[in-house]
């Protein structure tokens, strides 16, 4: 297929996620921090002592849209840590594919160092799903609205700004990103660590079937269906947190 400038144009926008203003945290974070990546410095936040969940943000947002698993974490005896991707929030560079957002997840997760667990929302699910397939030694996570296959946000993102999904997927290749290989279930093949889906049916950005389909293919997987909490109020359901954040303490942390 021909690329046109339109595409191209459209796939650098979808690799440049916009930034939103800073917004305060509800976290009194006791300590703020920049690691080094191989992408480039990360913003790092940390609170509370015990083994390690980590919090990871979806598309065009940062950590505070995750502040409200971060008490009951807490109260769990867990300390949470959690971070900007790239791109995002007080966090470096300009571009971000999903391989670029899945690197930095791995580098933060080694400095960090005895993560147990982790609790993702909608692209966060993908970056933790590569980082899993990777190798990431955690214990349990948590998946909140997750998407399935890359290439699916990318032509939905494509059909909003009135560009083809084959084109866009063509744009992408021709920018060095294949989002071919990048679908969940690929990954799940790779992974064998017990996995909570937590999807509202009436989610307009990643279609509610997502979830058994993930599951499907999970070896260890279960998914919880919410009604009428979308794609990013579902992060603020007091019900949705309580499950997420009993799911990933359950059972003995090992770190």
């Amino acid at each position: 297929m021909q690329v046109t400038d339109r595409a191209r144009e459209v796939a650098r926008a979808l690799l440049t996620p916009t930034r939103r203003a800073p917004r305060p945290s509800a976290i009194a974070w006791e300590r703020r921090e920049t690691i080094a990546t191989r992408y480039g410095p990360i913003a790092v936040f940390t609170i509370g002592t015990g083994p390690t969940v980590v919090l990871v943000h979806g598309w065009e947002a940062d950590h505070v849209d995750m502040d409200a698993f971060v008490a009951p974490l807490l109260a769990r005896g867990r300390r949470v840590v959690t971070f900007d991707l790239p791109a995002h929030g007080e966090s470096s560079g300009e571009r971000a594919s999903l391989p670029d957002l899945a690197v930095a997840l791995e580098d933060v997760i080694a400095a960090i160092g005895n993560v147990d667990a982790a609790i993702a929302h909608s692209v966060g699910c993908a970056t933790t799903a590569v980082t899993l397939a990777a190798g990431a030694a955690l214990r349990r996570v948590a998946f909140v609205s997750p998407p399935l296959r890359y290439a699916a946000f990318a032509r939905f993102y494509a059909e909003q700004h009135g560009v083809e999904g084959d084109a866009i997927v063509a744009a992408l290749a021709e920018a060095g990103v294949d989002v071919g290989p990048l679908d969940i279930r690929k990954n799940a093949a790779e992974i064998d660590v017990p996995l909570l889906i937590l999807h509202s049916k009436d989610d307009r950005v990643c279609d509610a079937t997502n979830a058994t389909k993930i599951a499907d293919v999970w070896k260890n997987a279960r998914v919880t269906f919410v009604e009428g909490l979308g794609h990013n109020r579902i992060l603020r359901d007091p019900d949705v947190v309580a499950s997420a954040v009993a799911f990933v303490t359950a059972g003995e942390a090992t770190r």
